[in-house]
């Protein structure tokens, strides 16, 4: 019976897999925001209706424009999504990779997380100045725009943290396997040009401060509708602030697993998956004291070895000066003995 090959389904790039949820959180943050103009404003039918259908064809527009720049199958495709795309299969590094190529694919994760930052803040804060546009051409009551404002600066919270915290999650054991990588070729780690920790526990009070907006920007809606939007709201600052959560308990993790790492008989190698610099740091620091360790075990053994060779040539020196003592006293004897049968023999 013959058989009939499956035909392979095409492999996702590794970039547009870091991309697409970005871009479909940004959509929902995006239709979130629309959602409460079109209930703070007091829109006409017609430009509700207007309003409602920007909404949608600016989410399909700036989707497009993410897939074309990250999937890999159009010539506008970013550089860095080449890299990743390139050297990254199935969630971790191509076999056989080149020391130079994985450096690359490090750095090339570093600037397209920060171009996934940029596409989200500039898409949510390009959406709420057409919003005020929006707006402002139908003036009814100034307080509408505020609360705009307010609902723009919530949603640009939400999209800039889930843009920042999910693709660092996800690249979290490939930036760890970089890192071996190298210390394994003998290479200088990945250690420079990181932001500190410090910046996502300022997520965190910035989330709390979106939950009090919230709170302002629900009671401004018509009752019903800002019960919605208040609850909706919070479901998603609860979201994005597990996202970080996740990615601050996979970092503190694994750094309390190096500090279980035993020093055997090979210089152990640490490293962390966490692109903050504090935990990279720390890395560094044990790193230095590992091979302080190492080496100080090293020379004591080695000490260890020369007093254990000291100690059997003592050994062989003391049975060669017993066994030296002994014949003396061997040969003393035997020499009385004879002067003894010397002195009976003259006498008589």
């Amino acid at each position: 019976m013959q058989m009939i090959d499956k035909p392979m389904r095409p492999e996702i790039s590794y970039s547009f897999r870091l991309a697409a949820p970005v871009v479909v959180w940004v959509v929902l943050c995006i239709a979130f925001m629309s959602v409460v103009v079109l209930h703070i404003c007091h829109f006409n039918q017609a430009d509700s209706t207007n309003f409602s259908l920007f909404t949608l064809i600016y989410a399909v527009i700036i989707s497009i424009i993410v897939f074309f720049r990250t999937s890999g199958v159009s010539p506008l495709v970013l550089s860095e999504a080449k890299v990743l795309t390139a050297n990254i299969k199935n969630g971790a590094l191509m076999p056989g990779i080149k020391p130079e190529h994985v450096s690359e694919t490090f750095h090339s994760f570093c600037r397209y997380s920060r171009k996934c930052f940029q596409f989200s803040i500039t898409s949510t804060l390009l959406f709420t100045l057409v919003a005020l546009i929006w707006r402002a051409a139908h003036p009814d009551n100034s307080l509408d725009l505020l609360m705009i404002v307010i609902a723009g600066g919530i949603v640009a919270t939400l999209a800039s943290g889930f843009s920042i915290f999910l693709p660092q999650l996800q690249f979290f054991p490939i930036a760890k396997q970089c890192r071996d990588f190298l210390s394994t070729k003998g290479r200088c780690p990945i250690e420079s040009g990181f932001q500190s920790i410090r910046v996502k526990f300022l997520f965190i009070i910035l989330f709390l401060l979106d939950a009090l907006a919230l709170f302002f920007l629900a009671g401004y809606a018509p009752e019903m509708a800002g019960f919605n939007i208040f609850f909706t709201g919070i479901f998603m600052i609860l979201f994005v602030t597990l996202l970080l959560l996740m990615y601050l308990e996979k970092s503190f993790k694994d750094f309390f697993s190096l500090t279980k790492i035993d020093i055997g008989d090979e210089l152990p190698i640490f490293s962390t998956g966490s692109l903050d610099k504090e935990f990279i740091n720390l890395t560094k620091f044990l790193n230095e004291i590992s091979i302080q360790l190492y080496f100080f075990k090293e020379k004591t053994r080695s000490s260890e070895k020369e007093m254990v060779k000291r100690m059997e040539e003592l050994e062989k020196f003391f049975d060669l000066t017993i066994e030296r003592e002994e014949r003396m006293i061997e040969l003393k004897k035997e020499n009385a003995r004879l002067k003894q049968k010397l002195e009976t023999m003259q006498e008589k």
